[in-house]
């Protein structure tokens, strides 16, 4: 069995990057400026929505990563990750649970006509004037969902507990006997 050993941050890195390639259409430039924000602990959550002729949302994947738990881990000794490339856990250099994720939410934004938009936001005490200037992006308004939202599933990925992704789609989507995701985070940081 082959078994790849990295930092926390590179996957973390990776793992953002490999959901933002298979579900939008940002230039390099966009993805390398949110890659930056991660590297420097600024960014803690990623949205990538998909929109209706509207603009508004009716599906929904977050990428969520906890800065307190990474650093922990990291003060720790634990930091790096350990990833067996035997299919089970990991796929294509892609956590089991960001690839299921990404593939409900690509095939709902194909059966739905979306198009697709991501938003990032800062963690607390960012100066978000001073990370905004660094990676060229301004602050923006929340989208808003269509319709009520059900939350499909939330889950740490299992080597990197501080990462955590998300898929929520309208309550007209499978699995709607699912509770309501009910959090509001402000100010999102930009617009991609």
């Amino acid at each position: 069995m082959q078994y790849l050993t990295l930092t926390r941050i590179l996957v973390i890195q990776a793992q953002v990057e490999i959901a933002l390639t298979r579900t939008t259409y940002l230039s390099e430039e966009a993805i390398d400026s949110i890659l930056k924000g991660i590297e420097k602990q600024w960014i803690d959550q990623v949205y990538i929505y998909g929109l209706d002729s509207k603009n508004m949302f009716s599906a929904q994947l977050i990428i969520e990563i906890d800065w307190y738990e990474h650093n922990l881990h990291n003060c720790n000794g634990n930091r790096t990750v350990v990833i067996a490339a035997d299919g089970s856990t990991w796929i294509d250099n892609t956590a089991i649970e960001l690839h299921e994720a990404l593939s409900l939410f690509n095939d709902y934004v194909v059966e739905n006509s979306l198009k697709t938009k991501c938003q990032t936001s800062y963690g607390l005490g960012v100066n978000c004037e001073d990370a905004n200037r660094i990676l060229g992006r301004v602050n923006t308004e929340a989208i808003r969902w269509k319709d009520n939202m059900n939350r499909l599933f939330e889950f740490n990925i299992l080597e990197i507990k501080e990462l955590r992704v998300g898929f929520y789609c309208l309550s007209d989507c499978k699995g709607s006997h699912i509770s309501p995701y009910a959090q509001e985070r402000s100010p999102l940081s930009s617009n991609y």
